[in-house]
């Protein structure tokens, strides 16, 4: 699994906190891709979430995932019905088990956006005026999905997130305190972590419109509520640029 604190993003912000930075990306021509994009379907999130324990034998809580899943997708689609966007209703349970192709056809988007990934994001904090810089595809599986939806774009959420079990929180104070005895100062350990990627991206072409990321020392959705917040309203076909 990732790491799940992304200490190098943090580690950005404190570097960069003497001009405007950002860690949205915008397609250098965002204004022509929302011109036509005015529908979007949300793809499945593809949520991981671990119990760390003091044995080093992680578990999966599938029970945690199932209800941030719901909880994203419930987010996601009041974001972008705020910002003027049609959601597409669309059963891609059903499409995957009627379908073998198309499950495979979701796994080459994913597979494209984690390399797109590499791409918007190997530095994750840039300048403001840096942010149309880069340009970025999942490539052409997108297709598939937009056909089959009827959506004019596709939104992919990536979410990890990590809890601390008793043991190891245990074994977390237990060297604070021997650090403190020793040094002076208090460690601070996060038990609990989450961090969350999400983007939109152009049926026809595969490239991505907008993306953001966000990490939360919390294990909950306020990442991706924050993540959301500075994604753009949708521009009518008939409308112009003021």
């Amino acid at each position: 699994m990732r790491t799940l604190i992304r200490t190098g993003l943090l580690l950005a912000m404190i570097v960069m906190t003497g001009c405007a930075t950002t860690t949205v990306r915008e397609h250098p021509e965002l204004e022509t891709h929302l011109r036509r994009v005015n529908s979007i379907v949300i793809a499945p999130p593809a949520v991981n979430i671990q119990q760390i324990n003091f044995t080093g034998e992680n578990e999966r809580l599938a029970e945690s995932e199932t209800a941030i899943r719901a909880e994203l997708i419930k987010l996601a689609q009041s974001a972008l019905q705020s910002k003027g966007f049609e959601v597409i209703e669309f059963d891609f349970e059903t499409a995957i088990s009627e379908d073998e192709e198309f499950a495979y056809t979701l796994n080459q988007v994913s597979e494209g956006f984690s390399e797109a990934r590499k791409q918007l994001y190997a530095r994750a904090v840039i300048p403001e005026d840096e942010k149309r810089s880069i340009k970025a595809s999942v490539g052409t599986a997108v297709n598939m999905v937009s056909e089959k939806s009827g959506a004019d774009a596709v939104m992919l959420i990536n979410y990890e997130g990590m809890k601390k079990s008793g043991g190891e929180v245990a074994k977390d104070v237990a060297v604070a305190v021997m650090l403190t005895l020793l040094t002076g100062s208090t460690p601070v350990s996060n038990t609990e972590a989450s961090y969350v990627e999400i983007a939109v991206v152009d049926g026809v072409t595969g490239d991505i419109t907008w993306s953001n990321i966000f990490n939360s020392p919390q294990l909950s959705t306020q990442g991706a509520t924050a993540a959301l917040q500075p994604l753009p309203n949708d521009i009518k076909p008939d409308a112009t640029e003021k």
